[in-house]
């Protein structure tokens, strides 16, 4: 063809002028690009040559025996060899149903598909040879309608929204320690880990809280465990992370629907998405119940004016759990929603309260006009004050736990630290203060 357009409504190059293109850019040769495709050198320029004409700019620069590509051409390169590899894709999987049962889309784990699922293709392939595997990896569920997928094998509790889920398998878990630990601190029973260091995952955090529930071990004991971790100077649970996973993730496990929990949670528990609180109001002080934020049903969405304050890391936060009211005329706990506000929401500012040290942890938070779909309510519409004692029974039960741990220990180093002596007034003082600590 001598054009490199083809006919029809859409000014398209030919394949063949593109294929020249890309392989010309990729190899930055000529030459190497017409040994590629079988071609000679000469129809390779030529094609390239019509291209640029049909295009209007220059594709390459050339100097003398060496070419390489102008602006416009190392734009355009990128989209040309994106586009030939989605063709080829399509392609391969056209061909596929070639008398056969076609192309299956599946999303897999990683480790799961290295050590499980791929030593297992072989026996596969034999009993089905007309379907085409294509893997992808992902490690928290998403929308089947906006992936390109059509299954997934995939961990975690069995709640995906729009998807019919099947059981696989369940799993073992089963610590795993060196010789020389096992030795040093005499394990032989559940309850000796508590006596040795233990590795914590970022995207498991209870994973040994559970592990230790399961074996049987008394409270007492998970107590114990709690201490060892603070004692060891673990990384510290009041940070960005805390009312995700303290307040927001427990509260949608206990009250959010299955859509909810399935978006939410992997997110909260990964550390992708951070979380900040908005129950505090100016002029409130502790009375929770005198919240004046309001949230007015417009069509299927929520329009929230007021204001919030002492609001922990709302400056970095993805989302807020935010109680207002929802309810024209109520007072007090009636009439109140706790609902999931993304702090990206055009409407929202965030003005950060700079403290002495000139350190920011809380800020206040602003909201006009900010609209919040209707399925961002936790529980049900106007049974907020339900919800936000949930949050708060979170926080002053397994969070405060911890929090308390934390705080002994500070008082304990202090105590070191300062080595008073007895009877004095500063030892008094410290003593005070390891007493209402461990209260």
């Amino acid at each position: 063809m001598d054009d490199a357009l083809v006919p029809g409504r859409l000014s398209v190059p030919s394949l063949s002028a593109l294929a020249a293109f890309e392989a010309a850019a990729r190899h930055g040769s000529f030459t190497r690009a017409a040994e590629e495709l079988s071609l000679t050198q000469g129809a390779v320029s030529r094609q390239v040559a019509h291209l640029e004409e049909v295009l209007g700019v220059s594709l390459f620069e050339r100097v003398k025996k060496r070419v390489s590509l102008t602006i416009a051409g190392a734009a355009y390169a990128a989209e040309v060899r994106d586009g030939l590899s989605r063709l080829a894709a399509a392609t391969v999987s056209a061909m596929a149903f070639r008398g056969a049962a076609g192309v299956l889309n599946l999303a897999i784990l990683p480790t799961f598909g290295t050590r499980w699922l791929i030593p297992r293709l072989p026996r596969f392939t034999e009993a089905h040879p007309g379907i085409t595997i294509n893997f992808a990896t992902k490690l928290v569920p998403f929308d089947f309608n906006r992936e390109p997928l059509d299954a997934a094998v995939h961990f975690g509790d069995p709640i995906w929204p729009g998807a019919r889920l099947h059981r696989l398998m369940g799993e073992e878990i089963v610590p795993v320690a060196s010789p020389a630990l096992v030795a040093r601190f005499g394990l032989a029973e559940p309850a000796d880990m508590l006596r040795a260091p233990l590795l914590q995952q970022s995207t498991r955090p209870r994973a040994w809280a559970n592990w230790l529930e399961e074996q049987g071990l008394p409270p007492q004991r998970i107590l114990i465990w709690y201490e060892e971790y603070v004692r060891a100077r673990a990384p510290s649970a009041l940070d960005c992370t805390f009312v995700g996973l303290n307040h927001a993730g427990p509260t949608l496990i206990a009250c959010g629907t299955d859509e909810q929990k399935a978006f939410h949670l992997p997110r909260i528990l990964s550390g992708e998405a951070l979380w900040c609180q908005g129950f505090s109001e100016p002029g409130s002080g502790s009375d929770l119940a005198s919240l004046k934020t309001t949230g007015t049903v417009d069509g299927d969405h929520l329009v929230v004016n007021g204001q919030k304050i002492w609001s922990s890391y709302s400056d970095v936060a993805d989302f807020q759990e935010l109680l207002i009211r929802t309810e024209p005329g109520s007072k007090r706990h009636k009439g109140l929603s706790w609902v999931i506000c993304d702090m990206r929401t055009p409407g929202i500012t965030v003005r950060p309260i700079v403290n002495m040290a000139g350190v920011s942890h809380f800020a206040e938070v602003f909201y006009d006009d900010v609209r919040i779909p209707l399925s961002n309510v936790v529980g049900a519409l106007n049974d907020g004050w339900r919800v936000a004692m949930t949050t708060l029974g979170f926080e002053r039960k397994t969070a405060a736990m911890g929090l308390q741990f934390e705080l002994s220990v500070k008082v304990e180093d202090l105590i070191a630290l300062a080595g008073p002596q007895p009877g004095t007034a500063l030892a008094e003082r410290l003593a005070d203060l390891r007493a209402e600590a461990a209260a």
